[in-house]
């Protein structure tokens, strides 16, 4: 397997591709992995994409814990502050053009709001 690019500080990421219409944030999106669930889950250990600025980087690469930059509310949330689901954060990295995040995470319970354990999964009620 070939090496990934380590994501070690927030200035390394172009946020300037992506801005957000209602706030005019700039952003860059964020895809969350359970890599150690790979084998066990398949896609499932696919947990999540959401969008973070620089300040979520910051703080997720500080604390550990996945924050985002909610589009929604314009401004930070750390997945799992109510739901207590956190994803632990192992490793990031970024792609070729520093404009996009991986993260692979440890999911410390279901990661979507709606139960499954993927973002990318159908729940029970089939949506």
């Amino acid at each position: 397997m070939s090496e990934l690019r380590l994501l070690t500080d927030a200035s390394q990421l172009d946020y300037s591709k992506l801005i957000e219409p209602q706030s005019g944030e700039l952003i860059v999106p964020v895809v969350c992995i359970d890599s150690f669930k790979m084998v066990s889950e398949g896609l499932g250990a696919y947990r999540m994409q959401g969008f973070a600025n620089q300040a979520a980087v910051e703080t997720t690469l500080k604390t550990g814990r996945a924050t985002f930059f909610s589009r929604k509310r314009s401004g930070l949330w750390v997945k799992g502050e109510e739901s207590g689901n956190f994803l632990i954060v192992r490793a990031s990295y970024t792609d070729c053009d520093f404009d996009s995040i991986l993260y692979d995470v440890d999911a410390q319970g279901p990661t979507c709001h709606k139960g499954p354990n993927s973002c990318f999964e159908i729940n029970d009620e089939g949506e």
